[in-house]
């Protein structure tokens, strides 16, 4: 049974990682949009449909950068664990990603962070939501979860890599 969970800032390459484990894994491939979650912050109703999926299905590679900030509770919503997978990338990188695709959800995913995590991010000097999302995960999260951590640039020599990635958009390869 290969359960696997891709989180990483969003646009900091979970959508590529995701595809490539999937693809070498022989494992189907979920995206958080295909049930039901898209949002950046975690509802009743998403939860639900999250737990759910997670508990009843025996193999999976779920993209989910929208589950980063709830990293650390994951396997304790679950019967079994899943595997975790944290997609690192520059943070420029990520910045000039989210602007070129014109990335809607900067609000509320530094909310989220701020709702979930304010306590710790009080004393810290973060400029936006990347900022929050690396603190969080390095200096608390990491720290309370078994993951893996694939660097983004370790990606681009596989086969399913794309080289003309200015071209990419929200939610493709």
């Amino acid at each position: 049974m290969k359960r696997i969970v891709i989180i990483g800032c969003q646009r900091s390459g979970t959508n590529i990682a995701a595809k490539i484990y999937a693809h070498d894994n022989n494992i189907p491939l979920y995206n958080e949009r295909d049930l039901g979650y898209s949002s950046c912050a975690l509802t009743f109703e998403s939860y639900a449909v999250l737990i759910e999926f997670m508990n009843n299905t025996d193999e999976f590679v779920l993209q989910a950068p929208s589950l980063n900030a709830y990293c650390d509770q994951i396997n304790h919503w679950l019967d079994e664990k899943v595997k975790i997978i944290w997609v690192d990338r520059d943070s420029d990188e990520i910045r000039q990603s989210r602007y070129r695709v014109e990335w809607p959800g900067e609000e509320k995913e530094a909310a989220k962070y701020l709702k979930e995590f304010g306590w710790l991010i009080d004393h810290w000097h973060c400029v936006d939501s990347v900022d929050m999302a690396k603190r969080v995960f390095d200096e608390y999260q990491s720290k309370l979860i078994t993951h893996e951590v694939v660097s983004y640039n370790s990606m681009k020599e596989h086969e399913l890599w794309k080289d003309k990635r200015e071209s990419i958009g929200i939610g493709e390869t």
